[in-house]
């Protein structure tokens, strides 16, 4: 059986959020044991995690990106396939 891995938020996705007045946990992904996040920052805008993408590897790779209040893809927070390979 495969092992599973989370890459998370990319830099600029966790840079973004760094600074949230509260975080609450809305779901999780059982394959890597996370919880994911809902964030409230402190001009009021929520962003919320999401699973962008599993990439399978040597391992399965678990990458996350942010939606806003009303379900947009955060362009800033997405990862870019080539960073994908990376992992």
């Amino acid at each position: 059986m495969k092992r599973s891995r989370l890459a998370g938020l990319n830099p600029s996705a966790s840079a973004l959020v760094a600074n949230a007045v509260s975080v609450e946990n809305i779901g999780s992904i059982s394959a890597v044991w996370y919880s994911l996040k809902r964030y409230t920052m402190p001009d009021g805008k929520k962003y919320t995690e999401y699973q962008q993408a599993a990439v399978d590897s040597i391992t399965w790779v678990y990458f996350l990106a942010l939606k806003d209040a009303d379900g947009n893809n955060v362009e800033a927070s997405l990862w870019d396939a080539s960073e994908m390979k990376t992992w």
